[in-house]
């Protein structure tokens, strides 16, 4: 996996669930990925939510998911 967004602009929220009603697992920016996890949603879904300003273009995030 990969992650570098704009520190304290660039956010990446994990919710655990299928929508960003579900429990929210974290808030991430900057250059440290975030962690690993696994779902305890019922139906093992995890939603991802990104938001972003226009101002600096970093490389990015990439996720890895799998299912069991």
């Amino acid at each position: 996996t990969s992650f570098s967004t704009e520190y304290s602009y660039d956010y990446l929220k994990i919710y655990d669930g299928n929508s960003t009603s579900s429990e929210l697992v974290g808030s991430y920016s900057g250059s440290s990925n975030p962690p690993d996890f696994t779902s305890t949603s019922s139906d093992g879904a995890v939603t991802f939510k990104f938001t972003s300003d226009s101002s600096v273009n970093d490389n990015g995030w990439e996720a890895r998911v799998y299912e069991d």
